[in-house]
């Protein structure tokens, strides 16, 4: 153990635990024990079963649940949302590259756009969390990354604090897509962090196709399922 990590110990981000090796934020216990619950590739996706009720999309796809057996994965989704731990994006990312690289396998996209974030909100967090893992994805997957092509003017009320019925109801006017005529043509990978009802993304989806957008899919790391919402959690 060197002398920095003497005084100032690196802790496993799920059990706290010290841990000495460098190469990781998650201790060996934690990271063999992690409950990687996943979606077959072979079948249809809740979360595109979700959506199909608001909008058309090519294809929807989360590779992991949101639920309480899930709870050491979901540790790490909390640590990058609300405890300003932007690494565990990449961390999140890896857990899920074998079905993130299936699903592109089957799947070709254009371009990959984040869910954006209110600038307020970024600025008091100091990242996006859906642009951190919309980046991770694109660098693995060699496509193209635009993070300027929606934007958030409005800020909406913090989903983990609304009810379902609140989580439904995200004004129209909340995001705001600026499109070229080069761009409409491209099929566009619509990137956040979870997802529950689909509000978010639809409202994107909308603002996207209010431009001219042909071609929109959606991907998110967490799918929430509406039996299996999580105690809500305040958003920092």
């Amino acid at each position: 153990m060197g002398l920095a990590a003497l005084f100032f110990p690196k802790h496993c981000m799920i059990c706290e635990r010290i841990i000495e090796h460098n190469s990781s934020h998650l201790c060996v216990l934690c990271a063999s024990s992690l409950h990687l619950s996943t979606y077959a590739q072979n079948i249809m996706h809740p979360l595109r079963l979700q959506l199909d009720k608001k909008i058309v999309v090519q294809t929807a796809y989360a590779p992991f649940i949101n639920a309480p057996y899930s709870a050491q994965l979901i540790r790490i989704l909390h640590a990058l949302k609300y405890k300003k731990q932007p690494y565990a994006a990449k961390i999140l990312c890896a857990l899920a590259r074998p079905q993130l690289s299936a699903f592109f396998e089957h799947h070709p996209f254009d371009v990959i756009v984040p869910v954006p974030s209110h600038f307020l909100k970024k600025l008091k967090r100091g990242y996006n969390p859906a642009e951190l893992i919309a980046r991770e994805i694109a660098k693995e997957h060699g496509v193209a990354l635009s993070s300027k092509l929606l934007l958030q003017p409005k800020r909406k009320a913090a989903q983990a604090l609304n009810d379902k019925r609140q989580r439904t109801q995200i004004r129209p006017e909340t995001f705001r897509a600026k499109v070229s005529q080069k761009q409409k043509r491209l099929h566009m990978l619509l990137v956040d962090d979870v997802c529950t009802t689909g509000a978010t993304l639809a409202a994107c989806y909308w603002a996207l196709k209010m431009q001219g957008v042909e071609r929109i899919s959606f991907l998110s790391l967490f799918f929430t399922p509406l039996e299996y919402e999580v105690k809500a959690t305040v958003d920092l």
